[in-house]
């Protein structure tokens, strides 16, 4: 109904346009939609406290990710020293014990028999060159002394077991060399074996007598 009283007929959209109320003055809830609200910027003072509270809340949590990494690492520090050995504990100290007081004790105790035995070969060899008849003659007498003293030498050796590894190695090397040398001699020309046996003693005798030299123990 218009402002005069009079109806006015409805009209439909042209076109199969969209169906809507009827154009003009309705009952109430009719007519076309309202506009979408508009949204106003947040004005500059605004803006900066809420950056600022933004600010505060992100420092605070940062804060406290980095105390509980602090105390986490120090937890796992706090464990690891408390598995570790104690640098003051012997047994649990990976360098190795010094073997000096063992080195000098077992060349003080190996000496006069190296100095024996020195004595012994020297002895034999100054009677000729090998398969003259003063040699051969002495030869079982050489071959007994060398294997008694080989057995005391192995006696004195075992009664010092803590000596540094290279020690031991050489002396037993410097010993059982000696055995062979006199378990396979025999009487005439000197065989390639038998020089080879002597030669090999010679060099591992330089092993006992350098490390006894070093610590002024020598013979």
């Amino acid at each position: 109904m218009t402002a005069g009283g009079k109806t006015q007929a409805y009209v439909p959209p042209p076109n199969g346009g969209p169906y809507g109320p009827p154009p003009g003055p309705g009952p109430s809830g009719y007519g076309p939609p309202a506009p979408p609200p508009v949204l106003q910027p947040l004005r500059p003072g605004r803006l900066r406290t809420a950056l600022a509270a933004a600010g505060i809340v992100l420092a605070v949590v940062l804060a406290a990710s980095a105390l509980v990494v602090a105390l986490t690492t120090r937890v796992d520090s706090n464990d690891s020293n408390s598995a570790a050995p104690s640098a003051g504990d012997p047994a649990a100290s990976s360098s190795p014990a010094s073997t000096e007081q063992a080195d000098r004790a077992l060349c003080a105790a190996i000496g006069p028999l190296m100095s024996e035995y020195s004595t012994t070969a020297k002895a034999w060899f100054a009677l000729g060159q090998p398969g003259t008849p003063a040699r051969d003659a002495a030869l079982p007498n050489f071959i007994d002394d060398t294997e008694s003293w080989v057995r005391r030498a192995d006696a004195v050796l075992a009664e010092h077991p803590n000596v540094q590894p290279r020690f031991e190695r050489t002396l037993q090397r410097y010993l059982d060399d000696l055995w062979l040398f006199a378990n396979n001699i025999e009487p005439g020309p000197e065989r390639t074996y038998d020089g080879a046996a002597w030669t090999d003693g010679l060099v591992a005798f330089g092993g006992p007598q350098s490390i006894c030299d070093a610590l002024g123990a020598g013979w």
